[in-house]
């Protein structure tokens, strides 16, 4: 078992009911790789436990509150989670990546990823909170990555870019309820360095992502292309 990424976001989706954490916590999703076996193997929720100690030297644990299947190394995608004691998922010969969620303290930088019969895996997440940003466009690459690049630039953590279906015109930012102010500093900064207004809204469904911008046909001022342009 390695550790290969992770992210943090404020809720994790499961069939039933978003996994959310109070105020004072955050969400750190852990993709782990695993060998795969030519058996069926349940992986359990309950056989880890992250370990670690606060600023000052205080030890504490964290129970894992979500387990999820994966079938990329990408850190947000996520086949499906599941929660609760006792909550399991299979991995067989095709099962390559898992992820697991814990909720942890803010000035916590390093863990050890325990688990029943293992030795801990230790591994650093920094105590910086990136908040997640998931873009989906219908327009150009070249378009996408100067989104991308200024999102970035304010220490937002971009987990992929993917195809927007239909026909969609402008830039819509969504927003998870407790990241209304990332994303409105996100919208701040598309148009100041893009010169093009999007539309914000809060997100309606669950997602595991924090902040989710959709980027349709944008009629620009000649203005706006000219900023657009100097930042190829």
């Amino acid at each position: 078992m390695k550790i290969v990424g992770h992210y943090f976001t404020t809720r994790i989706a499961n069939d039933k009911r978003a996994l959310q954490t109070p105020s004072h916590l955050r969400l750190l999703v852990l993709k782990l790789a695993v060998e795969p076996s030519a058996d069926d193997s349940k992986t359990f929720l309950d056989d880890f436990v992250l370990q670690y100690s606060h600023t000052g030297g205080k030890e504490d644990r964290a129970r894992s509150a979500a387990i999820c299947q994966a079938t990329t190394p990408k850190p947000s995608e996520e086949a499906g989670c599941v929660t609760g004691e006792g909550a399991w998922i299979l991995l067989d010969k095709t099962s390559s990546y898992f992820s697991l969620a814990f909720p942890i303290e803010g000035d916590v930088g390093e863990i050890y990823l325990g688990r029943v019969g293992a030795q801990p895996v230790p591994y650093t997440i920094g105590t910086d909170r990136q908040y997640s940003v998931h873009i989906a466009t219908n327009q150009e690459p070249d378009q996408a990555r100067r989104f991308t690049d200024v999102i970035s630039s304010g220490g937002y953590q971009v987990m992929d870019v993917a195809e927007l279906k239909g026909d969609v015109s402008g830039v819509v930012i969504y927003y998870a309820e407790s990241a209304e102010i990332q994303a409105r500093e996100i919208s701040q900064r598309i148009m100041t360095e893009l010169k093009v207004t999007p539309a914000i809204k809060k997100m309606g469904l669950i997602s595991n992502v924090d902040i989710a911008v959709w980027i349709g046909v944008i009629n620009q001022t000649p203005e706006g292309a000219r900023a657009q342009r100097g930042r190829r």
